[in-house]
């Protein structure tokens, strides 16, 4: 018993002493209380009473607010082997974007990720030539918002770091879209990470990119004939419903066309293309331009060169591109041919202005 009377008497007198803090008229009450029952107990019954439980719990619950915004560190270009730094990007060609991020929530937290591409100067909607949008979401992953077309994602490439970790690195695949404007520095990447709590960054821009030229020509007529000719007939032109060629023109910036041709034959016989304006025997010569006047035309030749009035075409401004007539004529000598229908080839291409 006087063991019991030790160990509880300096409890109580310690809790008698946090009480004396607060209020000390009622400290001294409950201090002599606390003795007075000691002394009963020392001198009372010889055994005590079963106690009941001596412990208890409580649940502790905490409410973190999200008060601290993601942190957007850096937005970077990749060629598509996500190792090689690059500031320049050509139509048609995969590329990579790293977005660094950092959140104290851990990266569970990020809601979105908004990656626009763009030319400098654009401030409108999504557009073939001038910008394209890019997303990811913690509820669907990777997708391109606009502008569709040959502006593209490739989602099986695309990345997403380790969320229960409070930084790490998103990766976007995309290939930009065939008329993308040409531009030497004016291109840019902006990316807009936004949290859970609508809590935002957006910075810093990836500046002074570069867009490549490029140029396609989608359709060119595949045949084309002058008819029946005779010896020494000039500026022929092509005969049947369509007296041109037809080309469809792709490009990102100006542009021009261009042709060639070649030597005709017909079995072990050969019609030889000249372009010097006489017509020795056995010779033959093409003319060509964009305007159907023979008198404007060019000669064409067996190396490229280029056809009168293509010479510096504006860039389309849709993806489906321009579509350009090329007039040609044909003149051959009066003499050095073995009669016959003599066939070659005439090739077009599309050139930077």
């Amino acid at each position: 018993m006087i063991g019991m009377i030790v160990v509880i008497f300096p409890l109580l007198f310690f809790l008698g002493k946090i009480v004396k803090n607060k209020r000390c008229y009622v400290t001294m009450r409950t201090q002599i209380c606390a003795l007075a029952l000691l002394m009963v107990v020392a001198l009372g019954a010889t055994a005590l009473p079963a106690m009941a439980d001596t412990q208890g719990s409580s649940s502790v619950s905490l409410d973190l607010g999200n008060s601290v915004p993601p942190d957007l560190t850096a937005v970077d270009l990749y060629d598509s082997d996500e190792s090689t730094g690059t500031t320049q990007m050509a139509p048609q060609i995969e590329y990579a974007v790293k977005i660094s991020v950092t959140n104290g929530n851990t990266l569970n937290d990020i809601d979105t990720i908004v990656v626009v591409v763009k030319e400098a100067a654009h401030s409108g909607d999504d557009s073939a030539t001038h910008q394209a949008t890019y997303q990811w979401s913690s509820t669907d992953g990777w997708s391109m918002t606009g502008p569709g077309g040959t502006w593209s994602i490739d989602v099986a490439d695309c990345d997403v770091p380790t969320l229960t970790e409070t930084s790490g690195d998103w990766w976007l695949h995309f290939t930009p879209g065939k008329v993308a404007i040409e531009s030497v520095s004016n291109w840019k990447i902006n990316a807009t990470v936004t949290d859970k709590g609508s809590l935002s960054d957006n910075s810093p821009e990836l500046t002074g990119l570069e867009m490549l030229w490029y140029g396609e020509i989608s359709e060119v007529d595949e045949s084309f004939g002058f008819g029946s000719i005779s010896l020494g007939d000039t500026d022929i032109q092509i005969t049947g419903e369509d007296t041109v060629v037809d080309v469809k023109a792709i490009a990102n910036g100006a542009y021009k066309l261009e042709t060639k041709s070649g030597d005709c034959t017909k079995g072990a016989d050969t019609a030889t293309l000249d372009w010097d304006g006489t017509l020795d025997p056995g010779h033959f010569a093409l003319e060509n331009d964009g305007l159907g006047d023979v008198i404007t035309s060019n000669y064409v030749q067996d190396s490229y060169t280029t056809v009168t009035d293509f010479v510096n075409k504006t860039a389309p401004t849709a993806e489906g591109g321009d579509d350009e007539p090329i007039y040609v004529w044909v003149s051959v000598a009066s003499s050095g041919f073995v009669l016959g229908i003599y066939s070659g080839t005439y090739n077009v291409q599309i050139a930077p202005a």
